[in-house]
């Protein structure tokens, strides 16, 4: 976009995204192309074809900015030895088959720490481990669709996980200080009479 040609189609067609495509007129040949297209994206006055719905991360032309790459958090209790092991949240947040989030950074943050205990405070943090996400996991509509029946969207775009139950694995809660069970694991029967 920053060379001749690709400014004059940024200008020409009012790309706001980038990394963008765009198609020849050519591409009215295949009709399932052209009865699809208007899905992802605009077909010109000059019959040409340019998609606008570009998957994160992408560089938003007119804020230049990128969008889409997200700080990961992973709240922890270094004192709870039995808590499910937190990363397991990367395997599903990141996987290419999943969620297919793009990481900027991850980071640990105990508890016990001042970051830690400035984080619980502010979010009003329940249960760890947990992860936490920059607003930009926002750009993700998977995610977006998925997150209420797992967590919460902060005022300051903050994505916080809350629902370790799905986890299926042991944590703690903060509010009782108690080890929460697997959820996974069924009571023990009473023995017979």
């Amino acid at each position: 976009m920053t060379d001749a040609e690709g400014n004059r189609l940024v200008q020409k067609y009012a790309v706001e995204k980038v990394p963008a495509l765009i198609f020849s007129s050519d591409a009215a040949a295949y009709d399932e192309f052209t009865q699809g297209f208007p899905q992802v994206g605009t077909i010109e006055k000059d019959g040409t074809f340019v998609m606008r719905t570009i998957p994160p991360p992408y560089m938003n032309v007119p804020q230049n900015k990128i969008y889409g790459l997200v700080y990961l958090t992973y709240l922890t209790d270094n004192s709870c030895t039995e808590c499910y092991n937190v990363t397991l949240h990367n395997q599903i947040l990141a996987n290419p088959q999943g969620f297919n989030l793009k990481l900027q950074s991850e980071k640990y943050v105990d508890i016990s720490s001042a970051e830690g205990k400035e984080i619980v405070k502010k979010y009003n943090i329940t249960s760890v481990p947990t992860v936490l996400m920059s607003k930009d996991a926002g750009e993700y509509q998977l995610l977006v669709q998925t997150w209420p029946k797992v967590g919460s969207v902060e005022s300051d775009g903050t994505f916080v996980f809350r629902d370790l139950t799905v986890m299926r694995g042991k944590y703690k809660d903060l509010v009782t200080n108690k080890l929460k069970p697997d959820a996974t694991q069924q009571p023990a029967s009473a023995p017979a009479q």
